[in-house]
């Protein structure tokens, strides 16, 4: 599946296919919402060298 820009306006389509997963509600529901100390994200920056102005990898992590 894949996540598309279409027309100007930018709206976003979906292309390919699509698989439902069986999920169980109660145990999403006791895990959400999260207290402040859990919800707490770092962006991850990598870089190869610090002369590079841009990361070559980078993601937010949850430390918790």
């Amino acid at each position: 599946m894949q996540i598309r820009l279409v027309g100007c306006g930018q709206q976003s389509s979906l292309r390919g296919n699509v698989v439902n997963v069986e999920n169980d509600l109660d145990i999403c529901a006791s895990v959400l919402p999260r207290s402040f100390d859990q919800t707490s994200t770092v962006q991850v920056k990598l870089m190869r060298k610090m002369d590079h102005k841009t990361p070559y990898m980078y993601e937010t992590i949850r430390p918790y």
